[in-house]
């Protein structure tokens, strides 16, 4: 379907930003540079991640169907947090390697500085909101003990320790494993180049199943030692299973790099539908969410999600198709997005339950669901503009490739 190669050169940036949350998430122009080299530019993957947050956002839909199907479609929007992680480890190995190409080698302080100016404003910024926000919800546990767990980026270990007590910030887990994630890669590329990067992504993937088959003889069971009751999905918070799919990302643009990424019209579409296919069926056969499946089923379904999900993005990926440009602000908004929509969330439960208390009739799936929607937009939208931009703009000055909208 396009003829462009995926390293087309164009007057736009290198879309190298993590979805929602990553280190080159930049709308606002870079600083010129001669050390920096040409710009790039993939309107196409701020769309898929606009779509990857719409699929978290469905998945925390407060009220699933009886419908075992339908609540397996619903089930299935968590599968935009894998893209989010395919989609970021593509886009910072892209970097990492036009970074190499233009200076020569890779600059691990840079890298380690410009994650820090990206993710950690926000990050705790709207942890000291969900502690102060606490008081409205006395219903939702939010645990002074997951603070150290917060600061040091491991809040999926609280959760495998304590339960679900993050309350308002429940989303932030995925953000630990992805930092995680990026504590070896651009060490690991400097000392070892191309060569090191693949042979570790491909190491990874490997222990990603070590793990399943070592974790389907722990089942998913409640904390007694909490006062949450809902089981914890150990495989999925595990960073060594969700590293996978941060491999798969690094394999895919170690593959591609200055390579052409040309499909037929027909091939993308059988990626675009036969991606979210593959996933629905493994979900509603194998069910590797659920507790006490046999080793061989929880390997096979998380394979089925780990292909189901690059299917996806490569129907995506360096797709000709001019997309609308509303759609592309949001992609690029999309951090924010991530880590507000479980504020508008149980801020719009909160309003609903008030609704009905005063015999309101109200819909919520015509009417509260999308009003939810369009609060956190407005909320991502307002942080994007008034507090990470200017620090965008502080960021890419430890840019060695220029990143501009």
């Amino acid at each position: 379907m396009s003829t462009n190669p995926p390293l087309q050169e164009t007057s736009g940036r290198d879309q190298a930003s993590s979805a929602p949350f990553n280190e080159t998430d930049v709308s606002v122009a870079a600083v010129s540079s001669p050390r920096k080299g040409p710009r790039f530019y993939r309107p196409e993957l701020d769309v898929l991640r606009f779509t990857a947050f719409l699929l978290v956002f469905v998945s925390h839909y407060p009220h699933y169907p009886d419908n075992r199907v339908f609540a397996t479609l619903l089930g299935m929007g968590r599968v935009g947090l894998l893209l989010f992680f395919v989609l970021s480890a593509y886009l910072i190995t892209g970097l990492l390697l036009r970074e190499r190409e233009t200076t020569g080698k890779i600059h691990v302080a840079a890298f380690f500085v410009r994650r820090i100016l990206r993710i950690w404003p926000l990050y705790f910024l709207v942890i000291s909101l969900a502690f102060c926000c606490k008081p409205l919800f006395p219903h939702i546990p939010l645990s002074p003990r997951a603070i150290p767990y917060l600061f040091l980026l491991a809040a999926n270990f609280f959760i495998a320790r304590h339960g679900w007590l993050l309350g308002l910030i429940g989303p932030l887990w995925s953000l630990s494993i992805e930092e995680q994630f990026y504590l070896v890669i651009p060490s690991v590329m400097r000392s070892f180049g191309i060569v090191g990067l693949r042979n570790l992504a491909l190491v990874a993937i490997a222990v990603a199943y070590i793990t399943l088959a070592a974790l389907a003889h722990h089942p998913a069971v409640p904390l007694a030692s909490t006062h949450d009751t809902s089981p914890i999905d150990l495989p999925w918070i595990n960073s060594f299973v969700q590293f996978q799919f941060f491999a798969a990302g690094t394999l895919v643009a170690i593959l591609l790099y200055k390579r052409r990424w040309v499909i037929s019209p027909l091939a993308r579409l059988s990626l675009l539908f036969g991606g979210p296919a593959l996933i629905f069926l493994v979900d509603l056969t194998l069910h590797p969410s659920q507790p006490g499946i046999p080793g061989l089923h929880l390997c096979a379904g998380y394979l089925g999600l780990l292909l189901g999900t690059v299917a996806i993005f490569l129907a995506f990926l360096n797709a000709s198709i001019r997309p609308p440009q509303a759609l592309v602000y949001l992609g690029r908004i999309s951090y924010g997005l991530y880590v507000f929509h479980f504020f508008a969330i149980n801020f719009g439960i909160l309003a609903y339950k008030r609704l009905q208390r005063a015999g309101v009739p109200v819909s919520f799936l015509l009417l509260v669901e999308p009003t939810i929607l369009l609060v956190t937009i407005a909320a991502a939208a307002t942080s994007y503009r008034f507090f990470e931009q200017p620090i965008l703009r502080l960021k890419e000055r430890f840019a060695y490739v220029r990143t501009v909208a």
